[in-house]
């Protein structure tokens, strides 16, 4: 609680997500949150507070703001505070899917030359990093702006922003952006040099002025050395693996300029894309591991008497190639029951994708059993408890239908 002089204040930080201040009531607390940054920000007179917030997927964030607050997220898009935000008012915090925010520069806002990038944090050098309008030099296809690298008085111009969450399984991300020429007519020095890197990591300190280098991030492979472009555009592309990236990290992407002369070279980019593979998953993953492409559910693909339905059920995506045991009848004092146990990454639902059937005999008339009911699932293991007397329910079988 800083109390009510605010005049004190310059731009206090507050590093969780309990804090109050007198003069304006406005309260925040934690909730259940882990994503990116979260940027509020409050503009009263000399105080700025910033509250990150992390968040592993959908959350809430509760506060109260009051009106005529200055709120922005962290793309510095702003929320609306044209009322008060009362307490204990719920604002959505979504994870965002990986991709770039603003990679295409254009900006309705700009109409000269500018030493700030929206939606990409920046070293606010002067002419260190800008937008470009198109028609003061270059003169090509890339739509009206684009951003612009290069080093002024030995500070190398830099932009980086966050690309959103990685999703389990994931292998490759994907990456391309256009590496616009200047135009000679009006710069005939030949173009600067830059680098292209991947980080992960979560950085509460992230902003503009504030170096890439300094966060803390751990690094996702090779840097990439995008070299000059002197007579004509290039278009660049290329793979990262994040194989070994944890699942759920935040993804950064960084372009800093490496040119060694001061106010002499250029760099400039557009239109920067970043994928990240779509992970396979269901049967098709299975089938991919196993070699089974093109088959079905009911066929077997190692032809050891279990359809691959049920070994992908059993296991997963994971290679079940060769023998695949099965479960047998269990008799606890004299309740005959047979458990199926499924892998931790098989996400059917009993009845859509799967389900037990009971049969008088094998010749057919299989019946499907309710869960619950006779089917009982627990954690991963499925159930069925044979009755007693078993009357026509002399055989009980596993069908596994997807997904």
């Amino acid at each position: 609680d800083h109390g009510p002089d605010l005049r004190r204040l310059r731009r206090p930080t507050v590093l969780n997500l309990t804090h109050s201040r007198r003069s304006t009531r406005s309260r925040f607390r934690e909730s259940n949150l882990l994503h990116a940054l979260a940027l509020l920000r409050s503009n009263a007179e000399f105080c700025q507070y910033q509250i990150p917030v992390v968040a592993a997927g959908t959350g809430t964030l509760q506060l109260r703001v009051p009106a005529g607050a200055t709120m922005t997220d962290l793309a510095d898009i702003p929320l609306d505070t044209s009322s008060a935000i009362l307490d204990d008012t719920t604002i959505n915090v979504v994870a965002k899917p990986i991709g770039v925010t603003g990679g295409d520069f254009e900006s309705p806002t700009v109409t000269s030359q500018t030493a700030g990038i929206p939606l990409w944090f920046d070293n606010t050098v002067q002419y260190a990093d800008w937008l470009q309008p198109a028609n003061h030099d270059f003169g090509t296809s890339h739509g009206s702006q684009c951003a612009l690298l290069q080093r002024i008085g030995g500070n190398r111009g830099y932009i980086y922003q966050s690309l959103g969450q990685l999703e389990a399984g994931a292998s490759s991300l994907d990456w391309s952006f256009d590496h616009v020429r200047y135009n000679p007519a009006l710069r005939t020095t030949a173009t600067g040099t830059a680098d292209m890197r991947f980080f992960y990591g979560v950085a509460l300190a992230a902003g503009d002025g504030a170096d890439i280098d300094t966060l803390g991030f751990t690094q996702i492979g090779s840097t990439i050395s995008i070299p000059a472009v002197t007579t004509t555009d290039a278009h660049r592309s290329g793979s990262v693996d994040v194989s070994s990236v944890p699942a759920g990290a935040t993804i950064w992407v960084d372009f800093t300029y490496t040119g060694t002369v001061d106010d002499g070279q250029v760099f400039m980019l557009d239109n920067i894309v970043t994928l990240i593979d779509t992970p396979t998953a269901g049967y098709a993953a299975w089938q991919a591991t196993n070699g089974a492409t093109g088959q079905t559910l009911d066929q077997d693909h190692d032809n050891d008497g279990v359809a691959n339905g049920i070994e992908y059920f059993l296991g997963g995506n994971t290679n079940t190639t060769g023998f695949k045991p099965l479960p047998g009848v269990s008799n606890s004092g004299g309740a005959l029951s047979v458990t199926w146990t499924k892998a931790a990454n098989y996400t059917g639902s009993y009845g859509p994708d799967f389900v037990v059937e009971t049969s008088e005999s094998l010749s057919g008339g299989w019946v499907p059993e309710s869960s619950p009911g006779a089917v009982t699932i627990t954690g991963n293991e499925v159930k069925y408890t044979f009755p007693s007397p078993l009357g026509s329910k002399n055989f009980a079988r596993l069908v596994v239908t997807g997904p």
